[in-house]
């Protein structure tokens, strides 16, 4: 009989761990989230995108990016400049709001991108996309 209830306070234990060892990953996760570099990472690029994809020749577009410079140095990126970059070659628009973390995504419109800058000043953190004519 004792047995018995010994196997059920072992199993209500494990029970109790497995439930607080769930709790404690969650909470990290959570915490890790809420910083929200992955979600503005996620967020800027694809409005930049979809800025690009829907430009015309010469267009020279200015995008403020200053909350998510302010994300950058939460996150002890060192410099600002390299928070957003374009990576001609595979005609995609890259951020870094975190160490050790990168988001892209593609752009889809045939025009060159001819001026691709983040300009850090006092006042706003603006990214600065001057655009061609189209590829030959």
């Amino acid at each position: 009989m004792e047995k018995r209830g010994s196997d059920q306070l072992m199993m209500t234990i494990s029970l109790i761990l497995i439930l607080a060892l769930f709790l404690i990953l969650m909470y990290a996760f959570v915490s890790q989230q809420k910083n929200s570099a992955a979600i503005g990472e996620g967020a800027y690029v694809s409005e930049i995108v979809k800025v690009i994809d829907s430009a015309k020749e010469k267009d020279e577009i200015t995008i403020d990016i200053h909350k998510a410079t302010e994300i950058a140095q939460k996150n002890d990126v060192s410099d600002l400049r390299e928070t957003f970059f374009l990576n001609q070659t595979a005609r995609a628009v890259c951020s870094r709001l975190s160490l050790g973390r990168m988001s892209c995504l593609s752009y889809f419109n045939d025009l060159k991108i001819e001026g691709f800058e983040v300009v850090i000043s006092p006042p706003r953190n603006l990214l600065k996309i001057k655009i061609g004519g189209k590829y030959e």
